[in-house]
């Protein structure tokens, strides 16, 4: 994709107009994509806080239909084959004969996006995407569908397991995309995460619990989980009685009940 980028500068698109919301339509432009086709060759292919080029991959990706990216899609070369699953699909799909290329057209997309979002091109990830946390901002990596990352983040509206008052995002800048003039606000996703050694001395255990202590605003520690998240600061598990009973702040109490 970079190859075909680095040889072709500015990129002409047609207007792509949304009849429900006016506001969401992209005009038609001629699009210099020379910095964007850097941004994704210096790109290191993670979705990281520091990643600098993978919102951009997030927005170019977006712009495809979703049939596009299926084992037979137009985006392949070799569509899937399930004689070689691990191999396939792969290689992108040549550049069609006397048509625009969607390729160039989807990454022009994409940087219309950027400008009308007033965010640059090659900005970290971690300058992008966040949770609001009581009004404090903390960077968030990881990606949505579209992204291929199994640190799956997102930002849904819909009320779901908490009672905690859903953050309102600010208007997203175009149809399929979640990007936003603040950026991508994100409020749901890879929540809790376990990971388990089994090895001779027993077993060892981190986790991390990505929203915190999501039903009490108040609590002093409402944001620290959110930001160990953020920051990959993994929290070890206390394993057996004696250990959880060593813990400073440990309190036990007895519950009984009528029957």
């Amino acid at each position: 994709m970079v190859a075909r980028c680095q040889a072709k500068g500015p990129v002409d698109v047609s207007a792509q107009p949304n009849t429900d919301k006016p506001e969401l339509s992209l005009p038609a432009a001629t699009v210099d994509v020379t910095k964007a086709c850097a941004t994704l060759a210096a790109w290191d292919g993670t979705y990281n806080l520091d990643a600098k080029g993978a919102a951009l991959w997030r927005e170019f990706m977006g712009r495809f239909d979703s049939k596009d990216l299926g084992p037979a899609g137009a985006l392949w070369a070799t569509p899937f084959d399930p004689a070689k699953p691990v191999d396939t699909p792969a290689g992108l799909a040549p550049a069609p004969a006397g048509a625009p290329d969607p390729v160039l057209v989807n990454l022009a997309r994409a940087v219309q996006l950027f400008d009308r979002a007033g965010q640059p091109i090659d900005a970290p990830l971690g300058d992008l995407q966040y949770a609001d946390r009581n009004g404090e901002r903390i960077p968030i990596h990881g990606g949505n569908s579209v992204d291929g990352t199994t640190n799956v983040v997102g930002y849904s509206s819909a009320p779901g397991s908490t009672t905690e008052t859903i953050p309102k995002r600010s208007p997203v800048v175009a149809a399929r995309t979640s990007l936003t003039k603040e950026g991508y606000m994100v409020n749901n996703g890879s929540s809790f995460m376990m990971v388990v050694e089994y090895g001779p001395a027993g077993p060892r255990a981190k986790v991390l619990l990505n929203y915190g202590d999501s039903q009490d605003r108040s609590n002093p520690v409402f944001v620290d989980s959110t930001r160990r998240f953020s920051e990959k600061n993994w929290r070890d598990i206390v394993l057996g009685e004696d250990a959880v009973k060593q813990q400073e702040g440990m309190q036990e109490e007895t519950v009984s009940g009528a029957r």
